[in-house]
């Protein structure tokens, strides 16, 4: 499911629960995001090799791949069914680059005696890029401040599409995943009317995976922070 539709099914949800909900209230929020992974990956590959003159290469690559931090934005549309509790629909993105880091370790053993022949180490490092959509649904419960302040949490469940994992021109597709974790909100008025200022935090448990064969998962599990504006209707 691509943006656009998101964005007119959650108009949708707004209009009919507008007209349909007497006495209920909607508040869409927008916010700039800060979305910090909070996983890496780690592999390590090891293979003996019998060069045939007595001897023994070994060959060790370990690898590590870990997600930059990245700024993105969230758009959420919440429908209150009551005083304490609602129905959310949110959608984020965010832009990613990953960072993998490798080291590989050759060392050649004579077989007879066991005295290391060659121990070289090499280094490398390399970045790719990735997109990550995030489109959730949470129950939201809300709790009484003695003033206008909302604050409200709950859990979420979802689903997350990622983009192409692009390196040097090269494209490979990600799986999507679904996604579940939990998320603590508030709405500041602004004076006496419509608008809100909007906080959140979510954490979300989500992985990212190549579409190939034998492919190793990254536990991503993004921590993100949000900041913008809502308007209650």
């Amino acid at each position: 499911m691509n943006l656009r539709r998101v964005l007119i099914l959650m108009a949708g949800l707004a209009l009919v629960a507008g007209t349909a909900q007497a006495g209920t209230s909607n508040i869409f929020r927008f916010a700039g995001a800060a979305v910090n992974p909070t996983g890496d990956l780690t592999t390590r590959d090891s293979e003996s090799i019998g060069l045939g003159d007595g001897t023994t290469m070994t060959i060790v690559d370990e690898t590590t791949v870990d997600p930059d931090s990245a700024f993105g934005f969230c758009l959420d549309y919440e429908h209150r069914f009551s005083d304490r509790f609602g129905l959310g629909v949110t959608v984020m993105r965010s832009d990613h680059d990953l960072n993998a880091r490798g080291t590989g370790t050759i060392q050649v053993i004579d077989d007879a005696t066991g005295v290391v022949l060659l121990d070289m180490t090499v280094e490398a490092a390399a970045r790719a890029s990735v997109d990550m959509t995030p489109l959730l649904l949470g129950a939201n419960f809300h709790f009484p401040t003695g003033n206008n302040v909302d604050v409200y949490a709950g859990p979420f469940v979802g689903y997350v599409t990622y983009g192409d994992l692009v390196f040097e021109g090269e494209r490979t597709p990600l799986k999507s995943d679904v996604a579940y974790g939990g998320a603590l909100g508030l709405d500041v008025p602004v004076g006496a009317g419509k608008m809100a200022i909007s906080a959140a935090v979510r954490y979300m448990i989500a992985s990212v995976e190549p579409d190939e064969p034998g492919s190793e998962r990254l536990d991503a599990d993004p921590f993100t922070v949000s900041f913008g504006v809502g308007y209650k209707f």
